[in-house]
């Protein structure tokens, strides 16, 4: 089996290496033994400056209509979705890193699957997008219930979805030989959807310079950003580094390439969100610079407001937290993302059992939602630009229930503590209490916050006729009696409004230690030997995944 190829030529010796890739492992694999280690923001070069240390508070300074969407569909698409393979539980848009690895499964896949003769540009060509239709995906998001989406315009192999004028190694001059970004923009055109371009900072094999003194910028995980300074052979660790296609000589990394792509995807296309990927030194990046521009463009193409998230190298405006457990009480207002499965990126491994089910989804927004966040739910499109049947079905069913319940998400904040298992509670702008009841109630449904009711209160089942449900009160609760049969669109979770109200609120989510169902587990792989899953799925949340980091998406 080869070796490792020889790490980053031009700086010096990294720091626990060793400790990085073990750590890159937990997340290719899904070890449990690893779920402790998660990547950190940068650490900064000796003598550099600090960066700005204030934070934003919880919904400070956000435009409203961010707070107000609460849904968003992340979309990963690129040359990693060629190839698309994961062992379940691990990111299918990593894959020319951990093939290039020989401790990980996707080494062997790799060999078995393509020889030793293919490399990961060899992928190129055949990301085509011949089936694309973007004006479908933004139909797609907009029945989902959501209000914005984000897409990645550069991932961490460094492929570039527009007519970059920093390389070639983009997607007009190669692959689809056209701008995915421009055209996925044009489409959204008179949607009412908001759009957010991704921008991974660092790449894995760019062969551009970095100062030495900035060749030690990332800790933990992140390390492994850099840890090569050029592709090479996995199978033949003494050949010479393979081309970088589409690379245009630059003597810095930062201003010869991210620099100028951030500020172009700025003037080109007019986001109304910026979410950077891993983030960096912000000195070395200039990150603060490519804020202000970002918000100076903002001023002008979007009055209402635009946002910036945590992984620019600076706090931002929100938080991102990936695949992570729903903040019991959040310090400032964050956005959870996670994709239908266990990946971001199309996996064509993960089967029917591997992604959420239609409630799970429901029940994942519920709960984030109730804990005062947006949740960014990703899709992963196929290499010709079509999204798998699954992920369709998903955000349908997930757009389905918001039409008849989206009153009690959308313009909302957390409500009242309801130390139930199956309630959630928002409040909506006007006062209204809304609680939600995951799953079908029987006949009575017992409201478990302490709410006052006052002398016009009216409580109403959204999806029925609207008429007030009788009510009773029972050992100091409410208790409301449910009409028969389910409201269209309603069963995964129901939702009683109640207007003229008063209720104690605290952010954060509001069920107590349950005991859940068996969740999936994922067995941690041997190198060689797939995880394999078993269990059944949660019907109350979103299941966990060992060894996510929260800056490695």
């Amino acid at each position: 089996m080869a070796a490792p190829p020889p790490l980053h030529g031009s700086s010096p010796p990294r720091r626990h290496r060793s400790l990085a890739i073990l750590a890159v492992g937990a997340l290719a694999c899904g070890a449990a033994a690893f779920g402790a280690l998660e990547a950190r923001p940068s650490a900064r070069p000796a003598g550099a400056a600090a960066p700005p240390t204030t934070i934003p508070a919880a919904g400070a300074e956000l435009p409203s209509w961010f707070t107000d969407a609460k849904l968003g569909i992340f979309i990963h698409w690129g040359v990693y979705s060629v190839p698309a393979w994961a062992p379940v539980g691990s990111y299918a848009e990593w894959y020319w890193l951990f093939s290039s690895l020989p401790i990980f499964p996707q080494y062997q896949h790799h060999l078995d699957t393509y020889g030793p003769e293919v490399r990961y540009d060899d992928f190129i060509p055949q990301f085509t997008a011949e089936r694309w239709d973007p004006t479908d995906w933004i139909d797609l998001i907009g029945a989902s219930g959501a209000k914005y989406w984000v897409f990645t315009t550069k991932h961490h192999d460094g492929f570039e979805l527009w007519p970059s004028s920093s390389t070639d190694r983009n997607s007009v001059e190669l692959g689809p030989k056209r701008d995915l970004v421009g055209d996925l923009m044009e489409a959204n055109e008179g949607s009412g959807l908001k759009a957010g371009l991704y921008y991974s900072i660092p790449e894995w094999f760019n062969p551009a310079p970095v100062p030495a003194r900035y060749s030690d910028m990332y800790d933990g995980l992140n390390e492994i950003f850099e840890t090569f300074d050029h592709p090479f052979d996995p199978y033949e660790p003494d050949a010479p580094p393979l081309p970088y296609t589409g690379y245009k000589p630059i003597s810095d990394y930062a201003t010869g390439q991210v620099i100028p792509d951030v500020t172009e995807l700025v003037d080109r296309y007019h986001p109304s969100i910026l979410w950077c990927d891993i983030g960096g030194d912000p000195d070395y990046f200039q990150s603060q610079r490519l804020i202000d521009h970002f918000k100076a463009d903002g001023a002008t193409a979007h009055p209402e407001g635009v946002v910036v998230n945590n992984r620019c190298g600076l706090p931002g405006d929100y938080d991102t937290p990936e695949y992570q457990p729903v903040p019991d009480a959040p310090a400032r207002y964050f956005e959870a993302t996670r994709g239908l499965g266990s990946s971001f990126g199309f996996n064509r491994n993960e089967q029917l059992d591997d992604y959420l089910t239609d409630d799970q989804v429901i029940r994942t927004l519920i709960d984030t939602v109730a804990a005062g966040g947006n949740l960014l739910l990703d899709i992963g499109p196929e290499a010709d630009g079509t999204i798998p049947q699954v992920m369709r079905d998903r955000l349908l069913a997930l757009g389905a229930w918001l039409d008849v319940n989206g009153d009690a998400i959308y313009a909302t904040e957390p409500g009242p503590a309801t130390g139930s298992c199956t309630q959630r509670s928002t409040i909506s702008r006007d006062g209204t209490v809304n609680i939600i009841e995951l799953g079908r109630p029987a006949d009575e449904l017992r409201i478990e916050p302490d709410i006052t009711l006052g002398p016009d209160a009216r409580v109403t089942l959204l999806g029925g006729d609207g008429a007030p449900l009788d009510t009773r009160v029972a050992d100091g609760r409410l208790v409301v009696s449910l009409p028969e049969g389910a409201p269209d669109g309603s069963s995964s979770a129901y939702v009683l409004r109640i207007t003229d109200a008063t209720a104690a609120v605290r952010v954060g989510t509001s069920a107590p230690d349950c005991d859940p169902e068996p969740t999936p587990t994922t067995t941690p792989a041997t190198p060689g030997t797939p995880p394999t899953a078993g269990g059944s799925a949660t019907p109350g949340a979103a299941r966990p995944v060992a060894g996510r980091p929260t800056y490695a998406g």
